[in-house]
């Protein structure tokens, strides 16, 4: 945290006021985040990585995602994994099983409840609706 709190000190940007700087830099945060976990749907970094790949602690950085997107971290990266399940289902690309070991699933049961939930129906009927 003092690195971080040095580096935002020192490197002088034009007419910046600090908390808009502090509020560009949390957002580019957010930002990076959101990329990185669409990156890789079946092996997402742990909190810790996140944090070391953002530049911030775990806790700052879970905190800080909370107050700007009103979801947490996992949350996200939940309805990331069950959308693009969705979108495989639905192309026909692949079965229930396939889509979610795809996204990360290693429970199929845990898929199907989890998707349930999102999207009001059972995974093996969705990929029949065209």
């Amino acid at each position: 945290r003092i690195q971080e709190i040095l580096a935002h000190t020192l490197i002088a940007t034009e007419d910046e006021l600090f908390c808009e700087r502090h509020k560009r830099v949390a957002n580019e945060r957010i930002d990076q985040v959101k990329k990185i976990l669409a990156e890789d749907l079946e092996h997402p970094p742990t909190l810790a990585e996140l944090g070391r790949r953002v530049g911030c602690s775990p806790y700052h950085l879970s905190r800080l995602f909370s107050e700007h997107t009103g979801t947490t971290i996992s949350r996200y990266l939940r309805s990331l994994r069950l959308q693009r399940a969705a979108e495989l289902l639905r192309e026909g690309h692949c079965n229930v099983t396939e889509a979610a070991t795809t996204v990360g699933y290693s429970s199929l049961s845990h898929f199907s409840k989890a998707f349930a939930e999102m999207f009001g129906e059972c995974p093996c009927v969705f990929g029949l609706k065209k």
